[in-house]
């Protein structure tokens, strides 16, 4: 078994099994429901708040304080009974009371404060203490709180400062986030695994590694450890669906540190990235790197053409409530491997465009772009020898306006020579708005 997994994996999931047990331990008595008294402190002070924490939900909304304070009853339970939405409520209100302690307030991502509250340091320590916990699985909130704790343990917000204490809690959010993290360091040097494993952490971090939300910072520093001596190691950590650990993975790849890779796993993590992540487009040009290297240089247009009516039964028809008119057709295209089962789709044209706008994404997911495994296998050619992945062209997509003023899908035949370019990897992405330059201040 040791030859088929691996030494370096077989030593990383052994160490990951330690840290399990190390921290299951611990688990039972961490991150305990807050005292009475403490909840009644927060109630108190947060009615002397204004402002809200914007809720990011399926509408962005502010949440007033009044309102927000009935969140703290959830403090009478353990934080990982807290969901995702109270950690981030619960999060801002320790930041609101923390905040207005400190001159100036630390940038340690996270976002600015969105409560304006009095000054409660004690309150809001004790606050952030609870939503970290002892283990990533306890972590409730924003990686910053681990940044918040450790700026407050070192100055005269704590009666006693614990410089000590502070270095722990920021090698904690630099295990989380390399955003707004710093002062890490312990003194000896400014090795960060080094630092790492001298704190006794290595258990947290290997246990970090495998949380699916949060794990991606910490799998960056598994594999720049593991990378002198097991690429293959650090590929395996790095080929997660995380923008974090993906872009280190291209850059790695792009030195020859990492050799390419083009298994069939590894050509539908980048499908996955690339329909999921904020940087697609980066994403799926790997991926179609990845096919064209495995078919030997190109990716052919099938000349089967699956049906609307064949098609219909599977399409999201959510999406259409999004549409605006279109005065031509959008042309539409699906990524299929040799058995016609599709794993990414993308708008496309004949020429390479200037930009992709919004319709012509809403084509593509319309034909369940975000979730092609909801599509049927699309018949194509197969035959003896011939490519693994090819492209199939859909029924091109034009939406208009009822005379109801309801949006409407219309299906249209396509031809490969519509259909050539990307309209995603190949298309100028729109202008970036950037606010203009603050004017300086002249001093005479």
């Amino acid at each position: 078994m040791l030859k088929a997994v691996g030494v370096a994996q077989m030593k990383f999931l052994l160490s990951c099994a330690t840290a399990l047990a190390a921290l299951s331990s611990t688990a039972a008595g961490a991150s305990p429901p807050m005292p009475p008294e403490g909840i009644a402190s927060l109630r108190a002070s947060l009615q002397n708040c204004t402002g809200g924490w914007i809720s990011l939900g399926q509408e962005t909304e502010t949440v007033p304080p009044a309102v927000l304070a009935q969140r703290l009853s959830l403090l009478s339970r353990p934080s990982v009974e807290l969901s995702r939405e109270d950690g981030e409520a619960l999060y801002s209100i320790a930041q609101g009371l923390l905040a207005p302690a400190t001159e100036p307030a630390p940038w340690l991502g996270g976002g600015k404060p969105t409560l304006t509250c009095p000054p409660r340091p004690t309150e809001a320590i004790e606050l952030f203490e609870y939503l970290v916990g002892s283990t990533p699985d306890e972590m409730r909130g924003h990686a910053a709180a681990f940044g918040w704790l450790g700026y407050a343990y070192d100055s005269n917000l704590v009666e006693r400062p614990d410089q000590k204490r502070a270095q722990r809690y920021r090698l904690l959010h630099r295990m989380h986030s390399s955003f707004g993290a710093d002062r890490w360091s312990d003194g000896i040097d400014h090795d960060l695994f080094a630092n790492i494993e001298r704190a006794g952490l290595r258990p947290y971090l290997n246990a970090l590694a495998q949380h699916e939300r949060r794990g991606g910072t910490a799998r960056i520093i598994l594999a720049d450890e593991a990378l002198p001596t097991s690429p293959s190691e650090a590929r395996r950590l790095l080929l997660f669906l995380s923008e974090g650990p993906l872009n280190r993975l291209l850059e790695l790849e792009g030195t020859g540190q990492i050799p390419f890779a083009t298994s069939a796993s590894d050509i539908e993590l980048w499908a996955a990235a690339a329909r999921n992540l904020f940087g697609f487009r980066r994403y799926a040009a790997r991926m179609l790197k990845g096919a064209r290297t495995v078919n030997g240089g190109s990716i052919p247009t099938a000349t089967m053409r699956p049906s609307i009516e064949t098609l219909r039964p599977f399409l999201d028809m959510r999406q259409l409530a999004k549409a605006d008119p279109t005065p031509d057709a959008i042309q539409v295209r699906a990524l299929v491997t040799h058995t016609g089962r599709v794993i990414y789709v993308e708008p496309c044209d004949a020429t390479p465009p200037r930009t992709y706008y919004h319709q012509q994404l809403l084509a593509a997911r319309l034909y369940n772009a975000s979730a092609p495994s909801k599509l049927p296998k699309l018949p194509i050619a197969k035959p003896s020898g011939g490519p693994v992945y090819t492209w199939v062209v859909l029924p091109a997509v034009r939406f208009s306006e009822s005379s109801e003023g309801k949006p409407e899908a219309h299906f249209e035949p396509a031809t490969a020579e519509r259909c050539t370019s990307s309209a995603v990897i190949d298309a100028t992405p729109p202008p970036v708005m950037q606010a203009p330059p603050t004017p300086r201040l002249r001093i005479d």
